[in-house]
């Protein structure tokens, strides 16, 4: 293990702002060609199956019946409807404006963690979701508030749909029995996560999308990119922070994220950069610095 457990929860943290941050760009890019739900789907599920492999040849125990039930409870709510409703946003939404919109998580994971386990989170926590709240208030904010594209009402709903069970996902996994190995755990979520999706993509007719002429080098890369750093690397670092450290600094990535997709988007897909999207990002960054500063 890499220095003490202090250590690993800043690594994982770094790992889970930067990487999932620069994956807005990278499913926007991937779903202008390919089905969403598929794309999505083919990536979790390839990515948790070779990470159950590896385990496997290094005597890693399969997780018991227990287990799996909570890993499915957990890859349906977090890796199927989250990120399906990511990606089948981003079909029409720019990555950057989704991404800040699903900036209300961790909102939603302390709002549950308050109905579920009775946690009731400290008020300066609260002033920094509120002040995040705010952020996103701005990025939604009528359309004469700034002079480039808005995020339509049917996709922030998605998204905000998408990020709530996202975050009740979270919240039940923190109770429910998991394996030993954090790795295990976390293959067996994307495992059952990208099934779903995949069984979700052949109900909505996209099997009969599929071309071997949307396998262009670029989409392979950036599904490549997916499935090792969005999926394998990211999502493994943000599974051992739900076990080590409070459910608002979990998801505190939800926070850093847009900001990374506005930097990436902006740079290399010429996404609106405006004055709104700006002071959303500089709420949502002040945000994130409350919630983060603050040691529960």
């Amino acid at each position: 293990m890499i220095g003490t457990q202090a250590t690993r929860v800043a690594l994982a943290q770094a790992a889970v702002w930067l990487i999932w941050g620069s994956t807005y760009y990278g499913v926007r890019v991937l779903v202008q060609t390919v089905p969403p739900f598929f794309g999505m789907g083919s990536r979790f599920f390839v990515a948790g199956l070779a990470v159950l492999l590896f385990l496997r040849l290094r005597g890693t125990a399969l997780p018991r019946a227990g287990e799996w039930a909570g890993a499915t409870i957990g890859g349906v709510m977090m890796v199927a409807v989250g990120n399906g409703a990511v990606a089948y946003t981003e079909q029409t939404v720019p990555s950057n404006l989704v991404a800040l919109t699903v900036a209300l998580m961790p909102l939603w994971m302390v709002m549950f963690d308050r109905l579920i386990n009775g946690v009731s989170p400290p008020r300066v926590t609260l002033l920094g979701i509120a002040l995040g709240f705010v952020g996103v208030a701005v990025l939604l904010g009528p359309s004469d508030v700034a002079e480039a594209a808005d995020i339509t009402l049917i996709g922030a709903a998605t998204v905000m749909a998408g990020s709530m069970s996202w975050g009740l996902g979270s919240v039940l996994t923190r109770r429910m029995a998991r394996p030993t190995s954090v790795m295990m755990g976390t293959a067996a979520q994307m495992i059952w996560g990208g099934l779903a999706l995949m069984i979700l993509s052949g109900g909505v007719g996209e099997w009969g999308r599929l071309r071997t002429a949307l396998l262009t080098q670029k989409n392979v890369v950036v599904w490549l990119y997916l499935v090792v750093a969005g999926s394998v690397i990211a999502y493994s670092a943000y599974v051992y922070l739900l076990h080590h450290t409070t459910p608002a600094r979990a998801g505190s990535y939800a926070f850093v994220n847009p900001v990374i997709a506005v930097v990436i988007g902006s740079g290399l897909g010429g996404e609106p950069l405006n004055s709104r999207v700006g002071i959303a990002a500089v709420l949502i960054v002040s945000a994130v610095a409350v919630i983060v500063s603050h040691r529960q």
